[in-house]
């Protein structure tokens, strides 16, 4: 399909997933990559959906609970919908 206007740089926006284990103690975990907001990201802990802005805050790389996640392996699923973009 033909684009009209410029070129976009970038075709496509490639999602990725991280996996964390929660411990039952902490409330802030590390990103693989920067986010904008929590709605860029996808996050379950085991089978339950968390919401945005809810259950969660996320900011760079930093992904913040409202309540911490239940301990397990692996337990924490995390997608990344969007990023934060560093140029235009």
């Amino acid at each position: 399909m033909a684009y009209i206007g410029l070129q976009p740089q970038t075709k496509y926006v490639a999602t990725s997933t991280q996996l964390l284990s929660g411990n039952g103690v902490d409330y802030e975990y590390t990103l693989n990559r920067s986010v904008s907001k929590a709605a860029d990201l996808r996050v379950f802990v085991g089978s339950t959906a968390m919401r945005p802005e809810v259950d969660y805050t996320a900011t760079g790389t930093q992904l913040l609970f409202t309540s911490q996640p239940a301990s397990g392996t692996d337990n924490i699923s995390i997608n990344f919908l969007a990023g934060a973009l560093t140029s235009v």
